[in-house]
């Protein structure tokens, strides 16, 4: 079972043919204090790619729809999820939609918030099981209030994206907006470093 004091990014789906149009909705309250520790990144099951942003690399899961078409990130704030729904990771086309939670319990800071903050064309990668690695940037990010959504967010024909979802807007102790980032791929250089992480707490 969930824990439901979770950050959760939801994702409510009607598929049309191959083309999901997906509603994104934020559930749960802030996390309340706790003595237990943060949920380990074995949380999940087993890993199928890993996502490295600055010095993070976070193991991704995949994640499907539930009986209520929510679509979470594993109960974790060490590790991501894939919907399994979208395109694969290892696509040449199509959007992936990746998933994370903000936080999760209290100190538990999402390993992917960086995404939050990193300027528009920083870059990070995604290495599949199969040992092949992808560079992506950033291309842009979107606000939106907690159901909205756009369907090329999802869009399963065009050209290769990352669609990223976390919590937001942060109101009375819930959050009530969603987060979305957006990622295309762009060449492997070697001597290129991954964009350095920014210093300072995530907020």
């Amino acid at each position: 079972m969930r824990r439901s004091a979770s950050c959760a990014t939801r994702l409510l789906a009607v598929t049309i043919a191959v083309l999901a149009v997906v509603t994104t909705t934020v559930a749960g309250p802030v996390p309340v204090a706790s003595a237990s520790p943060c949920p380990p990144a074995s949380a999940g099951g087993e890993s199928i790619a890993w996502i490295t942003v600055g010095d993070e690399r976070v193991p991704i899961k995949p994640v499907t729809l539930s009986r209520t078409g929510a679509l979470d990130p594993p109960p974790s704030n060490r590790v991501a999820g894939v919907s399994v729904r979208h395109a694969p990771l290892a696509s040449p086309t199509g959007t992936s939609v990746v998933t994370w939670h903000m936080r999760y319990g209290q100190g538990c800071p999402g390993r992917l918030n960086d995404l939050v903050d990193l300027p528009i064309g920083s870059t990070f990668s995604v290495e599949t099981k199969d040992g092949s690695t992808t560079r992506y940037a950033i291309t842009g990010r979107e606000v939106v209030p907690r159901g909205s959504h756009r369907a090329e967010w999802f869009d399963q024909r065009g050209p290769r994206r990352l669609s990223l979802f976390t919590c937001a807007g942060l109101m009375n102790g819930r959050f009530t907006k969603t987060l979305a980032v957006f990622a295309e791929p762009v060449p492997l250089d070697p001597f290129l470093p991954e964009t350095p992480t920014p210093s300072g707490p995530v907020q």
